[in-house]
Order: C-alpha cells, then sequence, then structure tokens
C-alpha cells in the first residue's frame, strides 16, 4: 500500500509569517480540473469542465473517495449512459500526458450521479485508473468557501475572482489543463446563499466552461473590524460556473421576424455552499463504487478561523 505524505495548508495565516508557506492555489486546481464531454439526445457533442475531490469515506477513516463534481446541466446534456473524463498522467520526467477515460453516469438511463435539489450542481463517485490516482494531487472538501468564510473574510462584489474551464472546447496546451480566467464579483448581496442561491461573476463564458471552479487567493487581506495591520491570506473555492447572461431581442418586420440572443459578458456563479451540501447528500446516499484510496489525502485549506 503506497502511502503519501499529508500536507495541510492553512487558508489563513498571520502577516509576520511568509505568504510563501501558503502556496498559490491555482496550480492545484489546474491539476485537479478536468474536461468532460459525451453525446448529447441530438448526436452533438456535450462539453463541460469539472474537478474532482478525495471525500472521506464515512465507513472507513483510513480511506477517501474520488468524487466528480461539476453543474448538473453537463452531465444531464449527455444523453449517454457513459461520458469521456480527459485526465492528464504526470511521467517520470515531469510532462503530462493527456489520457481519456471513460466513466458510467447512468446505468440503464438512470442517473448516477447526486444533483442539488435547489442548484446546478451534481456530483458523482467515480473509479479512475491507479496510475492516474498515483500521479494526481486531489482537492480536499475544506477548500469549498462557504458562507462563513464570504462572512468571516468580508468577500463582496468587486473582489477578484478567478476561473478555470474550457471555454469552446479549448484547452491550454496538448496536456489537457484547462484555461484560466479571472473578472470581479458583479452582483450584491453575495451571501447568504440560502437567500442568494446564485452571484454574477464579471466575465465572458462560452460553452465548455460550464461546471468549472471559480476561485480567490487574497494575500494579505484585512480582517474587518480589526485595525489595519492585521492581516491574513485567505484561499478558497467559491462556486462554479453554471450559466453565462444574455439578453434575448426579438426583430419583427414587414417580411420576418426574428430573434437574436445578446451575450452580457456576464456569469452565473452556484456558490460553493451548494457544492458542499451536494458532496454531503451524495455521501449520505449513495454506494460509492469499489475503488476507495487508502493512504492517499487530498491537499486542501483548513477552514478560516472565524
Amino acid at each position: 500500500m503506497k502511502i503519501r505524505t499529508l500536507f495541510f495548508f492553512t487558508s489563513i495565516i498571520a502577516i509576520n509569517i511568509l505568504a510563501a508557506e501558503i502556496p498559490p492555489l491555482a496550480p492545484l486546481l489546474m491539476e485537479s480540473t478536468f474536461k468532460i464531454e459525451g453525446a448529447s439526445l441530438d448526436g452533438k457533442s456535450s462539453i463541460g469542465s469539472c474537478f474532482i475531490f478525495l471525500v472521506d469515506d464515512p465507513a472507513n477513516t483510513n480511506k477517501s473517495r474520488i468524487t466528480l463534481v461539476t453543474a448538473n446541466h453537463v452531465l444531464s446534456d449527455i444523453g449517454a449512459d457513459t461520458a469521456t473524463l480527459h485526465l492528464r498522467k504526470k511521467l517520470d520526467t515531469g510532462v503530462w500526458n493527456e489520457m481519456p477515460v471513460t466513466i458510467p453516469i447512468r446505468t440503464q438511463s438512470v442517473p448516477l450521479w447526486t444533483r442539488h435539489p435547489e442548484a446546478d450542481v451534481a456530483a458523482i463517485f467515480i473509479s479512475l485508473p491507479i496510475d492516474i490516482v498515483d500521479s494526481q494531487r486531489w482537492l480536499g472538501e475544506n477548500l469549498l468557501a462557504g458562507d462563513d468564510v464570504f462572512k468571516n473574510r468580508d468577500i463582496q462584489p468587486g473582489d477578484e475572482l478567478m476561473c478555470l474551464g474550457y471555454p469552446l472546447n479549448i484547452q491550454a496546451n496538448d496536456s489537457g489543463f484547462p484555461i484560466l480566467r479571472s473578472g470581479r464579483i458583479a452582483s450584491y448581496p453575495v451571501w447568504p446563499s440560502s437567500t442568494v442561491k446564485t452571484f454574477l461573476y464579471d466575465i465572458p463564458i462560452y460553452g465548455g466552461n460550464s461546471g468549472g471552479p471559480v476561485f480567490f487567493d487574497y494575500r494579505n487581506r484585512r480582517i474587518p473590524g480589526e485595525d489595519f495591520s492585521k492581516t491574513v491570506d485567505v484561499i478558497g473555492i467559491a462556486g462554479l460556473i453554471s450559466k453565462d447572461v444574455s439578453s434575448t431581442v426579438h426583430i419583427e418586420s414587414y417580411f420576418e421576424t426574428s430573434t437574436r440572443r445578446d451575450p452580457l459578458g456576464l456569469a452565473v456563479v452556484v456558490p460553493a455552499e451548494f457544492i458542499r451540501q451536494t458532496i454531503d447528500i451524495l455521501v449520505k446516499t449513495i454506494s460509492p463504487p469499489q475503488q476507495p484510496v487508502p493512504g492517499y489525502d487530498a491537499q486542501g485549506a483548513s477552514s478560516p478561523e472565524p
């Protein structure tokens, strides 16, 4: 049994400690974000983004379950019982090779994933080739920034967020890594998620972005209510991309009637609180595939202190 060394990254850190002690979140998320695709009911290719966590097995604390998270419509738009997940394998030379694998998402047309009852979020247990598991860093649930993080760290409109995905099926390189982009929170209020449900993100998105993670990596952020000398570093997953925002224009003339869809350059983000809830429902209600991961620990960040 192979054992990996466990590294816990604290999500806040005092200003007198070097910020380098908290590794940047982007590289870890890029390693854990993948393209997923399959044939839609009309025969076309349906493409989305997803990211993968290691989730503790409640029946055995020494094992974890590989859990894929994406937007619910990404999986429901795939009409087949299987989907292609474009994984990557890191070679001993440090080079990453793209490695597509087929994963089941339905059994006799019955979905295997769990969807959130109110939000566009889905989670599904999957099995992966052991050599991929051996070469990969995975996300920990404690990177999910719930309402408490948004409130305690005063994350508000105007704050910058980053996102990962595969817009128009384009990837960053031949290794299959996602493309990183950034924008600002564009709506108010941002929390609580039980009331807000979604928030707007000032970035144009395209087919293939849906399901990708939205995250933040703030350095030397001031603590609300404290003096200006007290700052912290805060990292976390803010949510996932659901869809774009557009305006539908109906044009009528003497000879014809047409409809035009004008994108506004905005994305709808489902908060991470709903991702956490979806994973909790999955763990409580679905029997995972028989591929526990013994001795493997997720790379994560401990929850911020209030």
